[in-house]
């Protein structure tokens, strides 16, 4: 599931099939390629990404009252292995493509955000508790 945040009218949009989606303002934008993995999006659209498992355990462990359960999301970079930003992504085609080059410059970068990421959650942990 691909999500995009507009900073412009602060709307969370999830991009559904090869249709280009936007959000209430019109300024952001995206959609999936053909094999509804991949997906385009413009420069002003910020993705979205959650921790699958931890969002579910969240889900899974919510109550009726008290305090909101917590799960581990974050805002993806503008090139990751499956969101490219483009000018219009109406404009795209159906069928992805990157260079190996690309995609090896992607991993990288990916891995150290994870790396950042987690760094940053276990700090917070050791603060909490």
């Amino acid at each position: 599931m691909e999500l995009i945040y507009c900073p412009y009218c602060h709307d969370v949009v999830k991009l559904r099939g090869v249709d280009v989606r936007y959000c209430a303002c019109g300024k952001s934008s995206g959609k999936y390629a053909n094999d509804a993995i991949h997906a385009w999006v413009n420069r002003e659209a910020i993705p979205l990404v959650f921790m699958d498992s931890s969002f579910i355990k969240a889900i899974e462990t919510r109550t009726k009252t008290g305090m909101p359960k917590e799960f581990i999301a974050g805002v993806n970079p503008e090139h990751t292995t499956q969101i490219a930003v483009v000018d219009d992504p109406a404009k795209e085609t159906g069928e992805w493509s990157i260079t190996k080059e690309e995609q090896a410059e992607i991993d990288k970068e990916l891995s150290r955000i994870r790396k950042d990421i987690f760094r940053s959650l276990a700090d917070s942990f050791k603060e909490k508790y």
